[in-house]
Parts: structure tokens; C-alpha cells; sequence
């Protein structure tokens, strides 16, 4: 099932707006082992986030103890939905078993 967020800023710090057309930054993290040689991505229903195509998938940053970070500007005022993939960065091969 796919996460689904939509990009509201506050929390305890003073809200901001953004207009529609605004990069906003959205940090991922999440613990996942995926093997030897394999790497972790994320991708969702906007183009920011690849539209689906794993091809496009934003990579994240692996850090000790298998926690995979990153950040990735995506436009103000949508609804997103994201998924977590695993994958090889080859520019030949992004799919195997």
C-alpha cells in the first residue's frame, strides 16, 4: 500500500505557505536491508517523484545500521503517494531477481 501525503507545513514551528508552484523539501527515511548490491528508492504519482516509472525513482542514501535517507524538492499543494523500491543503480539492469 502506498503512502499518501499532502504537503502541509507546521508541526511546532510557525506554519508556512507555499505557493502552488513552490519546491518544497520532503525528507525519507526509512530502515530497510536490501541485500549486497542492491539500493533503495522512492517513487510516487508526480513527477517529482518519478510518475511510477522505477526508471525515474529518486535514490536515497544509505547510513549506518541500514537507514536510508534523503530529500527531495517536490511542488507545494499536491496530494503525494510514494512507494519504497528496491533496485541496482546499473544503467542497464534495473530490475533482477
Amino acid at each position: 500500500m502506498a503512502a499518501k501525503i499532502l504537503l502541509v507545513w507546521g508541526g511546532h514551528a510557525p506554519a508556512q505557505v507555499f505557493t502552488p508552484d513552490e519546491k518544497v523539501p520532503l525528507a525519507f527515511s526509512t530502515n530497510w536491508n536490501t541485500g549486497f548490491g542492491l539500493e533503495l528508492f522512492v517513487v510516487g504519482n508526480h513527477p517529482d517523484l518519478g510518475d511510477w516509472n522505477p526508471v525515474a525513482a529518486r535514490q536515497l542514501r544509505w547510513t549506518e545500521g541500514n537507514v536510508w535517507t534523503g530529500t527531495v524538492a517536490v511542488t507545494a499543494g499536491n496530494a503525494l503517494e510514494y512507494k519504497f523500491i528496491v533496485r541496482t543503480n546499473s544503467g542497464t539492469d534495473y530490475c533482477s531477481s
